[in-house]
C-alpha cells in the first residue's frame, strides 16, 4: 500500500470514528437526560368508609351476571343487581337518573354547569365470566359468595370488573352528597356484555352518543391498566399502567374439505393433514416485530428509573431497535406488545376412530397490532397458507372483530388529567405512571365511533397472579386498595373541570 493508499485508509477510520464517537456521544446524552420519571403532586387525601365499600361490592358479586353470546342475561341477576344498585346509591339514582341501554346495560349522565363542553365518561361492565364447571372446590370461598376475609373481598367479578363498577357509583355518591357539580357532563357507562365482546352494550351506547349528537367525549376511561409492582425486571417500586391504546381482535374459522373414505387406504393429504400443515405454517410465519406507538411511549416512560446501562438503549431506540426487539421476542408476555400475535385455540374433525373425516376445522385467533389491520391478516393468513384447499374467513356465529384503536395523545391534557389523578390518590410513594398497549376493551366500540381520548385504567393494586385470578380461582381485590380507588375516581371527576 503506497502512502497515498495509507492516507486515504486513515481518512477513511478517522471519518467512522468521528461517527461512532458522534453516535455515542448522542446516545450517552441522550440517556443523561430523559428526565424525572414523575413529576411532583401534593397527594389528596380523601375519607372512604373501606368498610362500607367492601360490602357494597361483596353485595354486588352476589349477583350471577354472567353474560352469553346468546344473551346478554338479563333476567333474575341483571334485573337483580340494577335494583341493588339503586338502593346502594340513593343519591346516583335520584339525581342522575338509570338509563337502561340494551338488554342489561346501564348509563347515567350527571349534567356538567356548562352543557356545551365536551363530556367525559367512565366505564365499567356488569357482566363476569363463568366459573368453570368443576373448578368450584380450588375457590377459598363460594365464587359468588362475596366473602370479605384477610383484607380481600372474594368472588367473581371483584378485579373484573364490578370493583369499578362500585368504585364509581362510590366516588359519584360521596361527590353528590358534598353538593359537587362538575363543570363538563359526566356519564356513567356500565357496559352488560364486555365479556363476550360487548355488541349489546358498549356498542349501542357508543352509537347513541352519535345518535344524540353529543359531542366527542374529552375522555374515555375504562379498564385495562392496574397499579403493578415488579413489572419491570430489577426495577423496584410500583407502576400505575395506563393502557393508550389497545390491540385489534379477530378469530378466523379454517377449514379444508375434501374426500373421506376408510382408514385402511388412506387418500393424502387427509383433511386433517392438510389443515394441519396449514396452521404449522402460520406458526412459523410469525408477523413482523416492531416498536412504535404505545409500546415506544412505555419505553420512554421507564427509561428514567432503569440503571443507566438500560436507561442508555431505552433512550435510544432508534439505535437500539433490534436489540430491544429480540427482548420483547424472548418472552411471550412482552412479545404481544410488539406484534400481531396468532394463536390456533380450536380444532375439529372426525368422530369414528378407523373413518377419514371429509372436513377438517381450526379456529385461530389474532390480537392485531396497531398499525395492522384485518384486512391485511387475512391477506397474510391466505399467503402463508398457500392452499387453495383451505378456506379462511372470519368466524362466524356472533364472534366480535375490531380493528386495533389509535394511540391516544399521551401529551394531552386527558392523559395528564388521569395522571395527575393517580399521583393524588396514592397513600403513600406516587407510582410511575406509564403507557402501554392493552388487549381489547368495551372501549374499542367508542373507538370504532371516532372518539380518541380514550385511556384503559383501573386504580387498584394488582397482585403477581392477578391474571390467573381475574377469570380463574380465588378472585378477589383488596378492601383497602378498592377504598384507594373511590379515591382516584373522586379526584379524576374534580380534575375534568380542568381538561
Amino acid at each position: 500500500m503506497n502512502a497515498r493508499s495509507r492516507r486515504r485508509l486513515w481518512a477513511v477510520l478517522g471519518a467512522l470514528g468521528a461517527v461512532v464517537v458522534g453516535v455515542a456521544g448522542v446516545a450517552l446524552g441522550r440517556a443523561a437526560w430523559v428526565g424525572a420519571p414523575n413529576p411532583s403532586e401534593n397527594p389528596v387525601r380523601t375519607a372512604v368508609n373501606a368498610t362500607s365499600v367492601a360490602e357494597h361490592l361483596a353485595g354486588a358479586i352476589r349477583f350471577q351476571t354472567v353474560a352469553s353470546r346468546e344473551s346478554a342475561g338479563e333476567g333474575a341477576t341483571f334485573g337483580g343487581l340494577r335494583e341493588y344498585l339503586r338502593h346502594a346509591y340513593p343519591l346516583v339514582h335520584d339525581r342522575l337518573g338509570c338509563e337502561r341501554v340494551g338488554e342489561s346495560s346501564l348509563l347515567y349522565r350527571w349534567t356538567g354547569t356548562n352543557e356545551t363542553l365536551a363530556p367525559v365518561v367512565l366505564m365499567a361492565h356488569l357482566d363476569v365470566v363463568p366459573v368453570l364447571p368443576g373448578t368450584e372446590s380450588s375457590w377459598t370461598h363460594p365464587p359468588f359468595s362475596g366473602a370479605i376475609e384477610g383484607g380481600f373481598v372474594y368472588g367473581r367479578g371483584a378485579l373484573d370488573d364490578k370493583s369499578a363498577v362500585v368504585a364509581i357509583l362510590e366516588a359519584a355518591e360521596e361527590l353528590l352528597g358534598h353538593d359537587h357539580r362538575p363543570l363538563r357532563t359526566i356519564y356513567l357507562a356500565f357496559g352488560g356484555d364486555e365479556e363476550v365482546g360487548g355488541a349489546r352494550g358498549a356498542r349501542k351506547m357508543a352509537r347513541l352518543f352519535r345518535s344524540r349528537g353529543v359531542p366527542e367525549p374529552a375522555m374515555i376511561l375504562d379498564e385495562g391498566g392496574a397499579l403493578v409492582e415488579g413489572m419491570i425486571p430489577g426495577v423496584e417500586g410500583s407502576f400505575a399502567v395506563v393502557g393508550i391504546a389497545e390491540k385489534g381482535y379477530l378469530s378466523l374459522d379454517l377449514s379444508a374439505r375434501g374426500p373421506g373414505g376408510h382408514s385402511s387406504a388412506p387418500v393424502t393429504p387427509t383433511q386433517i393433514g392438510r389443515l394441519s400443515r396449514a396452521l404449522a405454517r402460520l406458526e412459523e410465519s410469525q408477523f413482523p416485530a416492531r416498536i412504535d406507538g404505545a409500546t415506544l411511549e412505555m419505553l420512554r416512560a421507564i427509561a428514567p428509573v432503569q440503571p443507566y446501562g438500560r436507561r442508555i438503549a431505552l433512550a435510544n431506540v432508534w439505535l437500539f431497535r433490534p436489540f430491544l426487539v429480540r427482548r420483547f421476542l424472548a418472552d411471550p408476555r412482552m412479545a404481544t406488545l410488539v406484534r400481531t400475535t396468532t394463536a390456533p385455540t380450536i380444532f375439529h374433525s372426525g368422530t369414528t376412530e378407523n373413518v377419514l373425516p371429509e372436513e377438517a376445522r381450526a379456529v385461530v385467533n389474532f390480537q392485531i397490532l396497531p398499525g395492522d389491520t384485518i384486512q391485511g391478516v387475512v391477506e397474510r393468513v391466505r399467503t402463508i397458507i398457500a392452499d387453495a384447499a383451505v378456506t379462511a374467513r372470519p368466524l362466524p356465529g356472533g364472534s366480535v372483530r375490531s380493528e386495533p384503536s389509535p394511540v391516544s395523545d399521551v401529551d394531552g391534557p386527558a392523559f395528564a388529567s388521569v395522571a395527575k389523578s393517580i399521583r393524588q390518590a396514592s397513600p403513600g410513594k406516587a407510582p410511575v405512571v406509564v403507557p402501554f398497549l392493552t388487549g381489547p376493551t368495551d372501549s374499542r366500540h367508542w373507538s370504532a365511533e371516532g372518539a380518541r381520548n380514550i385511556f384503559r385504567f383501573r386504580p387498584f393494586p394488582y397482585e403477581q397472579d392477578w391474571m390467573a385470578r381475574a377469570h380463574g380461582s380465588n378472585e378477589r381485590i383488596s378492601v383497602q386498595g378498592l377504598a384507594d380507588g373511590v379515591g382516584f375516581y373522586m379526584q379524576l371527576i374534580r380534575n375534568s373541570d380542568r381538561l
